[in-house]
């Protein structure tokens, strides 16, 4: 049981390194072009994101670079780190005091 558990976080840690190294060279781009907004999207949607969470977040990065007036894809980085991060819910605390505790 421990030989699939180990192999599942290996294909999760490759699946990451490849998502972050994409990102990081989808915002080494000097200029934000519409080729920058279509490999945000694609790769928002291939982390399963979810397509309308991804045209939500895609939207909101579009109207906060005009109003900001930004056009450099590393400043980008920046714009989407806050937009995901408004997108979580608070962590639920769980009361793990009861017998028997089920969390799922």
């Amino acid at each position: 049981m421990a030989d699939v558990f180990s192999r599942w976080k290996a294909g999760l840690s490759k699946t990451s390194k490849v998502a972050f190294g994409r990102l990081a060279g989808l915002f080494g781009v000097t200029e934000i072009t519409n080729d920058t907004w279509d490999d945000l999207e694609a790769l928002l949607i291939q982390a399963d994101v979810g397509v309308e969470t991804t045209l939500a977040i895609i939207d909101s990065l579009k109207d906060s670079v005009r109003a900001q007036g930004l056009t450099q894809a590393a400043d980008l980085m920046d714009l989407l780190r806050v937009e995901l991060r408004s997108r979580l819910d608070q962590p639920t605390h769980f009361d793990l005091t009861a017998r028997p505790t089920v969390v799922l």
